[in-house]
């Protein structure tokens, strides 16, 4: 635990370190605080004290201009945190159904922290950290975390899995084939001639 004594840290040092954390304070607050339903002024103003965490604004030399740039990188469980719940939470408010696969019921005696209405703005906040995350695919040299963060993001759609259309030759049956699901060699020997006739259409292309 940190003694209360400030210590002079360059940028390299402290990410070298871990990076940027929550405060004390903040880590205290979520570990005492009964969640209560946030009001949609307190649940927005949440949102924006988390992002203002994750961001400052730099004088642009280039442009001459002050811009807004990440200061750290902002994470699912750093705004469930700011909201006062468990990551697994926001991404049920995200889905609109707890973890049992059961949508919200709008009874008052059904505690939660964000009300039912107020769900489209918790998306609209992991929208955000989504997008963060992407702009990172063409920066990042080994973008292995990246896309494994945007594959396991709510309701995404990223995936490693690809569909095969095949129509079989002389027959207007058209299959779908999960690639997971097959074989290599068994499909290419069951299509081969179809493969064949097809790079051959393309040579005289």
């Amino acid at each position: 635990m940190p003694s209360g004594e400030a210590t002079a840290r360059n940028w390299a040092e402290i990410r070298k370190g871990g990076g940027l954390s929550p405060s004390i304070e903040s880590i205290s607050k979520f570990l005492a605080e009964d969640a209560e339903m946030l009001s949609r002024e307190e649940l927005i103003n949440r949102i924006n004290e988390y992002f203002n965490e994750c961001i400052e604004r730099i004088y642009d030399a280039d442009t001459c201009r002050y811009v807004d740039a990440w200061r750290k990188a902002p994470t699912k469980a750093g705004l469930a945190r700011k909201l006062g719940i468990t990551t697994q939470v926001l991404i049920d408010y995200c889905n609109g159904t707890n973890s049992n696969g059961i949508k919200y019921s709008d009874r008052p005696d059904y505690k939660r922290v964000v009300a039912n209405d107020d769900f489209p703005i918790v998306r609209k906040a992991v929208a955000l950290i989504e997008e963060f995350y992407e702009s990172q695919l063409p920066v990042n040299k080994n973008n292995a975390g990246t896309i494994f963060w945007l594959k396991n993001a709510r309701g995404s759609n990223w995936t490693d899995d690809k569909t095969l259309l095949i129509n079989e030759a002389n027959t207007s049956n058209r299959q779908s084939i999960m690639s997971a699901e097959v074989d290599a060699k068994k499909l290419q020997d069951k299509y081969k001639s179809y493969l064949v006739d097809s790079e051959e259409e393309a040579k005289d292309v």
